[in-house]
């Protein structure tokens, strides 16, 4: 009867784990094993710049002084807090990028997915764009911002922006994003199918997701990756993020609306023994 009871207790207690993902302090080791995640930024306290993904050679150059914040984050025990105001941002040459990232010079168009925590200290104002993530301007490879069009509604939504032989595809979501909210996005580029691509948005607060659809079609280029600024690095505080960042990771292959939740909620790629496994490391570790 005790082992039975124990049997039935180890299996609610995975169940938990599943649903509640990093929100307490947890890792995303599925990401580590998925050859086709390029990149993991995760912004731990000490490695703000470290690339923890599989190939781990994407590391990036803090300009100014982003810094971690041990209070407030979604994913292992801290995020990036970049204050606009100090412009604060990462930067990484294009030639530092490791083979086969999107966008990269010298490789070709292909599927790409980001996905990303962030919480807003404050939003563009009307008519004014903040980045949160550049690989060229106009053209680009691709660039995810955010935006406040103005009247009627004043709205301040995020979109996914990239170019193809010349024409420009947009996807912006209708989520109206507000501040001291965290939001998770996962953003999918089905490279060349029409209305397949997306960009997905989990409301923490809330605890609901909403997907926008379009097209988008992506290019290679020699401009450098920008986090929280624009690629061509201006500094004036209408484009640069400000706000807080965690676990920013991007795969060069266009994800789906389950594997994005995946991600989300600390999943993406485990099976019942990394399930068991996370927990037996929580529970050693207080978790």
């Amino acid at each position: 009867m005790k082992r039975t009871n124990r049997i039935t207790w180890m299996l609610a207690a995975l169940a938990m784990l599943a649903l509640a993902g990093p929100t307490w302090g947890g890792w995303n080791d599925g990401l580590a094993t998925d050859a086709n995640c390029v990149a993991v930024w995760q912004f731990e306290n000490g490695a703000l710049t470290t690339d923890t993904g599989p190939v781990g050679t994407n590391t990036l150059t803090a300009v100014n002084t982003p810094v971690a914040d041990t209070v407030n984050y979604r994913q292992g025990a801290a995020s990036c807090d970049f204050e606009s105001t100090e412009k604060d941002y990462f930067k990484i040459a294009d030639a530092s990028l490791s083979t086969g990232f999107p966008g990269k010079s010298g490789g070709h168009a292909e599927d790409f997915s980001i996905t990303f925590w962030l919480k807003w200290e404050s939003l563009a104002g009307v008519g004014s764009t903040k980045y949160v993530i550049s690989k060229g301007v106009s053209p680009c490879s691709f660039i995810v911002f955010m935006t406040c069009p103005g009247p009627p509604d004043n709205e301040t939504r995020i979109s996914c922006k990239t170019y193809y032989s010349s024409t420009e595809y947009v996807i912006t979501h209708t989520l109206d994003m507000a501040t001291g909210k965290w939001y998770h996005v996962g953003i999918s580029c089905d490279h060349g199918v029409a209305n397949t691509s997306f960009i997905r948005v989990y409301d923490a607060d809330a605890g609901t997701a909403t997907t926008a659809t379009g097209t988008l079609r992506t290019s290679v280029g020699t401009d450098l990756l920008a986090i929280g600024n624009r690629s061509d690095l201006l500094t004036n505080g209408i484009f640069l993020f400000d706000g807080l960042m965690d676990e920013m990771a991007v795969f060069n292959d266009a994800l789906s609306s389950d594997e994005c939740d995946q991600v989300r909620s600390g999943t993406y790629g485990q099976g019942v023994g990394s399930l068991r496994r996370a927990w037996w490391w929580r529970r050693r570790h207080g978790g």
